[in-house]
């Protein structure tokens, strides 16, 4: 069965000097601005970048895990067809129309899994 990739990769961001400078203009901004000191988010830059980078992973994380759910819903869809609509849907969907997306297969399922 074709299909595509997940397109979403969350390589960590290296610390560079233009990152850390942003992240230390970001804190001194809250604590400027936060008449409680204890109320802020962030003590240091380090706080900050790493938070960041935890968000990122938690959202790319996320987001797979979504997609595998989307596969394995529309491909219990797949498996309750009868075999004459299962080889129509195979068949259609085997000739790579369109984006191997479990949106565009759940598509295919719907319209080509009706006599024909």
């Amino acid at each position: 069965m074709h299909w595509t990739r997940f397109e979403i990769t969350k390589e960590p961001i290296p610390w560079t000097s233009r990152r850390l400078a942003a992240a230390k203009r970001s804190v001194d901004k809250e604590r400027e601005s936060m008449m409680f000191q204890e109320l802020r988010r962030f003590h240091s830059v380090d706080e900050r970048v790493t938070y960041i980078d935890d968000r990122a992973q938690k959202i790319t994380t996320h987001l797979r895990a979504q997609r595998a759910k989307c596969w394995r819903k529309v491909r219990r869809q797949l498996e309750v067809l009868s075999p004459e609509a299962r080889k129509r849907v195979l068949t259609k969907w085997n000739t790579k129309f369109t984006p191997g997306t479990p949106e565009n297969l759940a598509y295919v399922i719907r319209v080509y899994s009706v006599n024909g």
